[in-house]
């Protein structure tokens, strides 16, 4: 039955009907759960530009099975079009290992590094600080120079708001799996708590400045078993 849905959707792949493909996929996987299935399904969705739907497929895949040089191909090529090049990166390097002879990796390799690259030589220019305009003599009559300027403007709410982190989660058996994607983020920055009480997981993300060099993208994982 499954290797039915699975024949139907390389077919529908084959011809571009990339959405049947996932159907078909799909359907094979709820009969028998299977890496090849989900890295086929996860490239299926790279077509139709669902990327991080494809990361979540291609890390199942890599759970299911940690040689399968296929699936890091896909989840580092999502990755990439998220612009997460670092993470991409680190992928392409594990699938580069595990199928050496495997040329696409050593595209995508160079890719990354061009991109990487590229966000180093944008944070080195830095763009001349424009000179402080000279203050101004108050106009009217009669007002201090205090009143004259106006009322201080109040300060702009979220200026330094931290933006939300790109995640994902999934389960696979009685394990669950969450993915932080986050910029200039060291190790010690993240901490993960697991209470028993109501099996919560709290994730918490120290609040970073901005970085001086180069950016630099980590996937921060936690995998909860019996969550």
């Amino acid at each position: 039955m499954a290797q039915e849905h699975i024949a139907s959707g390389d077919r529908a792949f084959v011809d571009e009907e990339f959405e049947t493909a996932v159907r078909h996929y799909t359907q094979a996987l709820e009969v028998e759960p299977s890496a090849a299935v989900y890295e086929a399904r996860a490239n299926a969705k790279i077509e139709l530009e669902k990327y991080m739907e494809a990361v979540q497929d291609a890390s199942k895949a890599i759970e299911l099975d940690s040689n399968y040089a296929k699936a890091y191909l896909r989840k580092g090529t999502a990755c990439f079009h998220l612009e997460e090049y670092e993470t991409a990166l680190q992928c392409f390097e594990q699938g580069q290992q595990r199928a050496p002879d495997m040329p696409k990796f050593r595209t995508w390799i160079r890719k990354c590094k061009a991109e990487l690259d590229g966000e180093l030589e944008d944070v080195g220019a830095a763009a001349p600080m424009a000179p402080a305009a000279a203050p101004k003599p108050a106009a009217a009559a009669g007002l201090t120079p205090a009143a004259a300027a106006g009322p201080t403007p109040p300060p702009q709410q979220g200026l330094h708001q931290q933006q939300p982190h790109l995640h994902q989660w999934y389960q696979i058996g009685s394990k669950v799996v969450i993915d932080v994607y986050a910029k200039n983020l060291p190790k010690d920055a993240v901490a993960v708590q697991l209470t028993g009480e109501d099996d919560k997981l709290k994730v918490t993300i120290a609040a970073q400045p901005a970085a001086a060099g180069a950016s630099q993208q980590q996937s921060n994982r936690a995998a909860a078993a019996g969550w």
